[in-house]
């Protein structure tokens, strides 16, 4: 009977070890494959960040605002336009898209009030945790992941949040400083929101565009992410950001983690997404900050410092809960 029990034992920690092995092994693929992705992002932003250190009377204004005015409009109507967007599933990704970032709005409010907050501040939080880069930074994740078919999902997914970005986004990081009033004068005057009415009435339509405006279109584009980065390292040489990474870590974990962890309550109990668009919902919840929040902060009169530090250590980090959340998300949506 003992040897019977023994070998049972036995058996149960065999199992036990092997399943560890394997979770072991499909953890270290995503986490290789992610640094793949996140690795270069973050040396581009080191080399910023050394070029700032080195030429201390660099001025980055003129950067930040060719990044603003000209590279990430590009982006937007880049990624509008080319877009396999599938008009079916497109509202119930709203749906909860919408529904969760209204839920992190929610918290963040809340969390703003207790810890009394002041306004500069709480529109940071809100810039860091709503906003993600969810396009250049979640395709190439989505697409290792996920293949072609979770691209989809994505693309209507960035639909969504370049909506936002482009008049909430740049109202939160305006309304600091300004008026309802004047905030709203220059949302208009950031050029996001008019790209995004053309990426998508270009994807709606289908309509070509010349030979030339489209290479160039191409171009600019290619080049939008190493400027972005190299603005951001600039930005982050020229602030304390040991001092300041204390100061944003709870943003980092409610970025990285209470951001996904709504998106999956969400789908679970508003059952419209399942499967593959359940997933991918998810993950782009799980995305670093996104650029375009600096940018705007760094315009508009926002609390930049806190914006560029938490888009820094988001990014850096990003790898590690990423790779959780796909192991999870196996589990959680078959």
């Amino acid at each position: 009977m003992s040897n019977v029990l023994y070998q049972q034992e036995q058996k149960i920690i065999v199992e036990h070890l092997l399943k560890f092995c394997i979770f072991k092994k499909t953890m270290s693929n995503y986490m290789g494959n992610i640094f793949n992705i996140a690795l270069p992002v973050i040396s581009i932003i080191i080399i910023g960040f050394i070029f700032g250190k080195i030429f201390k009377k660099s001025d980055t204004d003129i950067a930040s605002k060719l990044a603003l005015y000209v590279f990430a409009p590009v982006m937007t109507i880049q990624v509008l336009r080319t877009g396999n967007i599938e008009f079916d599933t497109l509202g119930r990704v709203a749906i909860i898209f919408f529904t969760i970032q209204i839920i992190l709005a929610v918290l963040i409010f809340a969390l703003g009030k207790t810890f009394k907050t002041n306004k500069s501040e709480l529109n940071a939080h809100f810039l860091t945790v709503l906003f993600t880069n969810c396009g250049y930074y979640g395709f190439p994740i989505i697409l290792l992941t996920y293949g072609e078919k979770g691209l989809i999902i994505a693309a209507e997914y960035v639909l969504f949040f370049n909506l936002m970005t482009a008049t909430i986004g740049v109202f939160l990081a305006s309304e600091t400083k300004l008026s309802f009033s004047d905030s709203m004068k220059e949302m208009l005057k950031i050029p996001l929101i008019y790209a995004f009415i053309i990426g998508l009435v270009l994807n709606i339509t289908k309509t070509p565009l010349p030979k030339l405006i489209d290479s160039t279109l191409v171009s600019l584009n290619s080049a939008a992410i190493p400027v972005l980065l190299t603005v951001l390292g600039l930005e982050l040489s020229r602030i304390d950001v040991k001092s300041n990474a204390k100061s944003v870590s709870l943003l980092v974990g409610e970025r990285l983690i209470l951001g996904p962890v709504i998106a999956i309550i969400t789908i679970l109990l508003i059952p419209l997404l399942n499967g593959l668009s359940a997933k991918v919902v998810v993950l782009e919840s799980a995305m670093p900050t996104a650029f375009n929040s600096l940018l705007l902060a760094k315009e508009l009169g926002g609390n930049y410092k806190i914006v560029a530090t938490t888009v820094f250590l988001t990014t850096l980090l990003s790898p590690f809960t990423l790779s959780l959340f796909v192991l999870l998300l196996d589990k959680i949506f078959l």
